[in-house]
């Protein structure tokens, strides 16, 4: 609505984004994750259901897309399929849902998969390219651009700060407290307005089938998975909802770009992230219901 008003436009979006991303989305994490009570470690049990589940689903999308899609589309398919916005809807849910707890265990799932999705997608655009010579002269530009990204990440970063200062009982000093406040509580409203704004459907005809498979991968399949492996495993209700939560958070929004980047279909990237923010809005509210009903969404 603010969009369609002229309020706000693309420059903000673009803005807003790098804002979150970079500065009041860290912030928020140093904060909570300095200041976090003993005992919210993930133990091995969580750490390979996470692994596994990611992996599951990179590889189905994968063989899905060999039998059903060109090489072009491949790539983008299987990104669409298991990378997910954790780090700006993911957490966004989780703190809404559980508040401080909800952000000290979002953070440890960003800092577990964050790594591993860029890993993986790097793969999947490179691999069906890589022998057509429509990729291959990109392949060493961007596995250097992934690493670097990978050590320069300021979520990465921020969780890596946050657990130094939780390890040796340091406290941030009140001037550097209050300015990173200021910028945890511009968080949440600033992370929504931009994803709404965010979200063009300018292609949505294109490629339509291959995108709401994909979709389905990451809204349904994904979460739904997720959540069989921690009943049978008998994880903690409260976090098998906060992994719920972040596994069932739409595309990543950097999906594009890197689908353009690598040569790839990037209408479809485009319209996987567009479709999956819209109807997550959906699928999580629906998971959540779900949850609350079964007496998942408390912390004990």
């Amino acid at each position: 609505m603010l969009k369609r008003k002229k309020w706000i436009g693309e420059d903000f979006i673009k803005t807003g984004s790098k804002l979150v991303f970079n500065i009041s989305l860290p912030s928020l994490l140093i904060l909570k994750i300095s200041s976090m009570e003993s005992g919210y470690f993930l133990n091995r049990h969580e750490i390979f259901i996470l692994l596994g589940v990611t992996l599951t689903i990179f590889f189905l999308s994968w063989i899905w897309g060999i039998v059903f899609l060109t090489p072009k589309d491949r790539g983008v398919f299987t990104q669409g399929s298991f990378r997910g916005n954790m780090a700006i809807v993911g957490l966004a849910v989780a703190i809404q849902v559980f508040g401080d707890q909800g952000a000290v265990l979002g953070a440890m799932v960003v800092a577990l998969l964050m790594p591993l999705y860029n890993i993986l997608a790097t793969v999947a655009l490179v691999v069906p390219l890589a022998g057509e010579g429509e990729g291959e002269q990109r392949i060493l530009p961007l596995v250097w651009s992934v690493i670097k990204k990978l050590f320069t990440n300021p979520l990465i970063i921020a969780v890596i700060l946050g657990f130094l200062l939780f390890g040796f009982s340091l406290s941030i000093p009140p001037i550097i407290k209050t300015s990173l406040e200021y910028f945890n509580r511009l968080t949440l409203p600033l992370a929504l307005i931009c994803i709404g704004g965010g979200m063009d459907f300018s292609h949505l005809k294109a490629n339509l089938n291959q995108t709401l498979t994909a979709v389905i991968f990451k809204l349904v399949i994904s979460p739904v998975l997720l959540f069989g492996v921690c009943y049978i495993m008998h994880i903690p209700q409260h976090i098998t909802a906060v992994f719920f939560i972040m596994l069932g958070a739409p595309n990543a929004v950097s999906s594009y770009p890197m689908a353009r980047s690598m040569g790839g279909n990037h209408e479809m990237a485009a319209n996987i992230v567009a479709i999956s923010t819209l109807l997550s809005m959906i699928t999580l509210g629906i998971g959540l219901a779900f949850l609350g009903g079964w007496g998942y969404l408390s912390f004990p």
